[in-house]
């Protein structure tokens, strides 16, 4: 179980990784993310790395993306999103391919992009919008569906609604 980025009290980003133990059952100390980051989405990919996708650094909506590597035990940057994003989710498909769900970049975003892991290369996902703008909202890939739940939208309302899209 891995913890990356947030925010102290101070609402400063944070850069900081911890990793949870569980034979000692106890949170250690991590590779800290190359750039400070909150409200950034995690997500695991089959290939064993951890992929920190956009956020807030406390001045900028980010489009960088870091990916944690186990073997190598350090978070490196790859490919920025086309769109800077924050509060966004994310999710990995069995293809190989990451998802970036929504998001804010200054207004709440409908809009999705698909990260090919192979040529570390991110692409708007044409014709997969949002129905809803939806930021800090929850996603899971679950037999061929991405399912984007709840969210908040462009009015600060809370969505009690759930979107699929068929994506194999």
């Amino acid at each position: 179980l891995f913890a990356f980025g947030g925010q102290n009290l101070d609402y400063k980003a944070l850069s900081e990784t911890e990793v949870y133990d569980t034979l000692r059952d106890t949170w250690m100390l991590g590779a800290s993310l190359n750039i400070p980051r909150r409200n950034c989405a995690g997500v695991s990919h089959n290939d064993g790395r951890i992929f920190a996708v956009g956020g807030f650094d406390g001045s900028h909506i980010l489009s960088s993306v870091e990916a944690f590597d186990p073997r190598m035990r350090n978070w490196m940057e790859v490919a920025p999103l086309s769109t800077p994003r924050s509060s966004c989710s994310a999710v990995s498909t069995p293809d190989g391919n990451i998802w970036a769900i929504g998001g804010t970049s200054g207004s709440r975003l409908r809009t999705v992009e698909v990260y090919d892991v192979r040529a570390n290369k991110w692409m708007p996902a044409q014709g997969c919008d949002l129905i809803e703008e939806r930021s800090a909202a929850a996603a899971v890939n679950y037999l061929g569906n991405i399912f984007a739940f709840g969210g908040i939208d462009n009015e600060q309302n809370i969505h009690s609604t759930v979107e699929s899209l068929r994506v194999s």
